[in-house]
């Protein structure tokens, strides 16, 4: 459970990080364009690990998994899927707030 609260707060920060670097400056963006990219990182690298772990049990003989193992991986894969979805959603949230934020103090000075 602890992991799992690890990489949502990781998702979260690091979309604030990026809404931060990437929403600076001049109004280049529009807010969800902006909050939709700062989002992506941690997720799309998450994904990628969850396919790549799912491609290699899919494809491993049968004399290899024993005790079902490579059911396990897939299932562990497909559920990490998941938790990147869960993962992109509360970076775009914090991402969105991050952004409106640092506009909204732009518009005062």
């Amino acid at each position: 459970m602890n992991e799992i609260l690890g990489f949502l707060a990781l998702c979260g920060i690091m979309a604030a990080v990026g809404a931060s670097l990437l929403g600076g400056g001049k109004r280049l963006w529009p807010t969800r364009k902006t909050a939709l990219l700062a989002a992506l990182p941690v997720p799309v690298v998450f994904t990628v690990l969850c396919l790549f772990v799912f491609g290699r049990a899919y494809l491993a003989p049968p004399e290899r998994c024993g005790a079902n193992m490579c059911g396990m991986a897939m299932d562990f894969a497909v559920i990490g899927l998941f938790w990147a979805v869960i993962g992109y959603g509360i970076g775009l949230g914090t991402a969105v707030l991050v952004v409106r934020k640092r506009r909204a103090g732009q518009d005062d000075a």
